[in-house]
Order: structure tokens, then C-alpha cells, then sequence
């Protein structure tokens, strides 16, 4: 398959063309961005005499006939827009949208484009250890899930909404993997500057369980615990830390009634935990491209386009995801009025 790469910055570079050359089934024929001495690395990279600083340019003279779309977020949904226009397949960093209207100009397209993917790279959905949640609250041992947190922690934004809409967007497509459609939210902030805020989330889902989450441009990346999710079910806990560190704690062996009013006595269960080896990895692993989740998504666009299956999410999850921003944010800014999503 014949493919641009359109945005040439350092996550593109570092992570997501990484990613593309572990797949077989591309073939990079064009690489584009406005900044001259990124394109020509890039192209330097996929052994390419020429570069290009404009998509127009990129999808006339290297005919690709897929796009991995990675650069601002404000400018993503139009040049996807175009991009389909063009009758090239695309995938696009999230967030594909940052307004509903820009949802909905990319439906129009695709309504007329049906046999175009337009997929959104939801790359913790193919993270093995997201997985292997998914897969222990879906087994019979663990009961069902009535509770669901999930904390992001990261550097200071532009605004505020950036932090909802840009980095959170993905727990907000996670609480819908794992836990199913979140109808009410209720959200307060604290926010010293636009851009520097912690935000507290409370949110019922369709199911009847709850959740929480807190979301922060007041943290930084490096520290431990920047990235946590935790699901609940009756004495069942699973909690995942950065990616990496998984752990399961099953219910008790054993359990006997109490001579006090506080609680059950309990021989607690031996508790499953991973976490990845990095003293030996394969160049994958070392990348993060495997563990984070970046790989196994543009295999699969891979695979859709070749194939004609549709496994990818899709323009839908992204404005689904957005609009749990947008409710978390117009409820803390109202006083954290209870929002609904129905």
C-alpha cells in the first residue's frame, strides 16, 4: 500500500513513523511538512530523494493512497477533511475533532466517500495491558464493574480546554471501552491560569456504575502515577499505572464473619501483577511503539484498507469522546451543574 506521512514533528517522527517502518505492508511514497528540515529528514529516513511542504503537493505528485495524519490539532480535522476529499484513506492522531462541527463536516465527507477509513489513532485501546484489563473485567472471576477511575497528569497547555479535549480525550475513549456510554457528568476545577487547572469529574455511566475522573495540567510527565486507571466490582480490583504495571486483586480465599461491627475477616487472595522486563526488549519494545499501543493500530489500517474490515475507531468514537470534554467542562464552569450526555 502506497502512503504519505503528512506532519513530520517529534511525536510523529519518534513514535508513529517508527511504528511504519515495522510494517511490511506499507510502502512510504511521500513524506510532507511545512517545515523544510523535518520533511527532508523524514524523507531521508524512507530512503526519498523528494519532500513536500504542502498535502496538495504530496497527494498530486506521490499518489499515495493512504495518509497517517499526525500535526496540530487544530488544524487536523480540516486537512482530514481534504484528505478524504481526495479519495485517500486516512489515519489521524488523535483528536480527530475539537468541535462538533468538525464532526460533522467529516461524516458529510465520508457519507459520500463510503469506501474511505477515516481512523482515529485511540492507541491505548490496542496497549497490551489495556487489554488485559478489558479482558479480566469481561471474565466471569471478576464480577461486574460498578466503578471506574482514571487520572491524567501531564505539563502545563495553551488553555484548559486543551487538557480536556487533547490530552484526557483518551480516558474518556477508555471509560467507553471498558465501562460502556457515560450519560451524566458533574465537574468542579481549580485554575490559577488558562491552561494550568485540576479538574475532579464525577460521572455515571448507562450501565448504573459510576466513576471519577482527575485530569491536570498542574503535574508534570515524569512523575510516577501521571497515568492511572482503577475498575471495581464487589471485591474485585484492577489497577493499571503508566502503561505499564498491572494488578489484579481477586476476591479473598476465605472469609468469616466478624465479632466486631467493622468488618468480615478475610485470608486475602494471592494478587496477579505484570509488568514488562526492559533490561532485554526488541528494538519494538524499546521504541514504546508495542507496549504504548502505536503499532498494532496502523497494522490493523493496514489490514482494513487490504482487507475491507472495519476494526479501527472511528470518527463517531472521537466525537463520542469529545463530547464527554465538552460536558466536563461546561460543568465546571457552571458550578458543577450536573450535565447530561443522553
Amino acid at each position: 500500500m502506497r502512503i504519505g506521512l503528512v506532519g513530520c514533528g517529534e511525536h510523529a517522527t519518534s513514535v508513529l513513523h517508527s511504528a511504519v517502518g515495522f510494517i511490511d505492508d506499507f510502502e512510504v511514497v511521500g513524506v510532507c511538512d511545512v517545515d523544510a528540515d523535518r520533511a527532508q529528514a523524514a524523507a531521508r529516513r524512507f530512503g526519498l530523494s523528494e519532500y513536500h511542504d504542502t498535502h496538495d503537493s504530496l497527494l498530486r505528485e506521490a499518489r499515495p493512497e493512504a495518509v497517517l495524519l499526525v500535526t496540530y490539532p487544530g488544524l487536523q480535522p480540516r486537512l482530514a477533511n481534504e484528505l478524504l476529499k481526495a479519495g485517500v484513506h486516512v489515519y489521524v492522531e488523535k483528536p480527530v475533532v475539537m468541535t462538533e462541527g468538525d464532526g460533522e463536516a467529516l461524516q458529510r465527507t465520508l457519507k459520500a466517500q463510503p469506501n474511505l477509513i477515516a481512523a482515529v489513532s485511540f492507541n491505548k485501546r490496542f496497549s497490551p495491558h489495556y487489554l488485559r484489563v478489558k479482558d479480566i473485567i469481561a471474565g466471569d472471576g471478576f464480577g461486574r464493574s460498578n466503578y471506574f477511575h482514571f487520572r491524567f497528569a501531564g505539563g502545563h497547555r495553551a488553555r484548559t480546554w486543551d487538557l480536556l479535549a487533547v490530552g484526557a480525550i483518551h480516558g474518556f475513549d477508555m471509560a467507553r471501552m471498558m465501562m460502556g456510554e457515560i450519560e451524566e457528568v458533574s465537574a468542579y476545577m481549580v485554575e490559577p491560569a488558562d491552561g494550568q487547572a485540576d479538574i475532579s469529574a464525577n460521572v455515571r455511566f448507562r450501565s448504573g456504575a459510576m466513576g471519577h475522573f482527575f485530569l491536570s495540567s498542574m503535574g508534570f510527565w515524569s512523575a510516577k502515577g501521571a497515568e492511572h486507571m482503577e475498575i471495581r466490582s464487589n471485591q474485585n480490583v484492577v489497577t493499571l499505572e503508566n502503561h505499564r504495571q498491572l494488578t489484579w486483586q481477586g476476591p479473598p480465599l476465605a472469609k468469616s464473619g466478624s465479632d466486631t461491627t467493622q468488618m468480615q475477616k478475610e485470608t486475602p487472595s494471592f494478587a496477579q501483577y505484570l509488568e514488562p522486563n526492559y533490561s532485554n526488549v526488541s528494538a519494538r519494545e524499546f521504541q514504546s511503539i508495542a507496549q504504548n499501543g502505536y503499532l498494532q493500530p496502523l497494522q490493523a489500517f493496514a489490514n482494513d484498507i487490504l482487507g475491507g474490515s472495519r476494526t479501527l475507531p472511528t470518527i463517531q468514537d472521537g466525537l463520542a469522546a469529545l463530547k464527554v470534554a465538552t460536558a466536563i467542562d461546561h460543568s465546571m464552569r457552571n458550578g458543577g451543574r450536573a450535565v447530561s450526555l443522553v
